[in-house]
Order: structure tokens, then sequence, then C-alpha cells
């Protein structure tokens, strides 16, 4: 609109509808005018995207600081079969789970013993912050059918086990804790622990940590 204007008046005065003087005051007032609009308005845009750009600064490291702020949900991983490994087994759930995590038992394994494959996988081995949550000592057992350990608890971790029956871990060659060999931080409750057997200490547990 205000070009229009400025254009309009240009045009009377070359028409010499109006004296020289006179014409030449409104083009220098016409052109100031848009000039000066022009100019505000370029600031008042640069201005409104500053703001723009501060709340989306503001907003990003809201969300940063949030996420650092929140706690990390521990998952519950279900073991569902018996075999020794692939999909559904022990070591699978406890190979997806991280610091934190339960590993439970669906309920079609009650009464059912898992029993560890010793000639291609060894003990199950714990490397994470874990607790393994059976449904009963009396429904679910852990073997390591006489010819391994059957867990290994590693050093720095803190493993807690309850509701199972770990049994007949057993080896061949010198070690100590062929049920539960601990190296971190071990709690054991409402479980059995039955016929293991090592040629070292501690046929059942043994720990050089913090036992509970």
């Amino acid at each position: 609109m205000t070009t229009l204007r400025a254009s309009f008046a240009s045009r009377v005065c070359s028409a010499d509808i109006c004296p020289a003087d006179l014409c030449s005051a409104d083009r220098s007032t016409f052109s100031g005018n848009v000039s000066r609009r022009s100019l505000g308005a370029g600031r008042a845009f640069v201005s409104r995207w500053k703001g723009i750009a501060r709340h989306v600064l503001v907003a990003s490291l809201f969300l940063v600081v949030l996420g650092a702020a929140l706690p990390s949900w521990a998952t519950t991983y279900t073991a569902t079969g018996t075999a020794d490994s692939g999909a559904g087994s022990l070591r699978a759930a406890l190979g997806m789970a991280a610091n934190g995590d339960t590993i439970n038992f669906d309920p079609s394994l009650n009464g059912q013993t898992i029993t560890l494959d010793c000639t291609d996988n060894g003990p199950i081995i714990l490397a994470q912050n874990v607790t393994i949550a059976g449904p009963g000592a009396s429904n679910l057992a852990i073997s390591g059918n006489n010819a391994c350990a059957v867990f290994q608890v590693n050093s720095g971790i803190t493993a807690t086990f309850s509701g199972v029956t770990i049994e007949n871990g057993s080896t061949s060659f010198p070690q100590a804790g062929c049920g539960i060999d601990n190296k971190g931080t071990l709690t054991v409750s409402n479980s059995v622990l039955s016929r293991n057997s090592c040629n070292a200490d501690g046929g059942g547990i043994y720990t050089n940590k913090t036992p509970r």
C-alpha cells in the first residue's frame, strides 16, 4: 500500500499538476515514509525471529535437562521355554536385559527343569545387575546336568535370585562355586541349592565378594 502511494505521487508531480518544489517535497516525504516503514518492518521481523529462537533454545535445554533427570525404567523379560539357548530361553532373556531388569518365567514352565548345555554354552554368566525371579523353588529347577557350574556372577555385578532351585552343578576340573560362583554382590532368597559339587571350595555357593 505504501509503494502505491509513493508511485502515485511521482506521477502527479511529473504531470506538472503541482509546483515543482511542492512535488519535490512530496516525493521526499513519500520516500522517507517508505524507507522508515520498510526499516521498521524489517526490525520487527528480526526481533520476532530472535524471540522465537530464544524460546526454541530454552525448550531444547529444558528437554535435555528433563531427559537427564528422568529415571531409567526397568524392564521384565520372560523366559518361555526350557531350552538352554535360542528364542524364549533364559539365556536369551538375560542377553536382552540391562542393569536393573528382571527375568521371570512363563507359568507354563511350572514343574519343569531348565538343563544347561554345558558342552556348547557352559554356565550362565550374569554380566549385568539383574533379578532372576522364579515361580517358587518347588516349581522350577535350573540344572548344570552334572557337567558344569550353573551360574557365574561377574565382578562388580549385583545379582538377586528368588524362587528357584539350582541343582546338579559340577565340573571335572578345579572350580569353586558350582551352584553359583559369585564374584559380585549376591542375594538369594526362597530358593534351594541342591546336589552341587565342586572339587574346590563352595559346592553350592562360593563368593569372594559380598554374600547376603
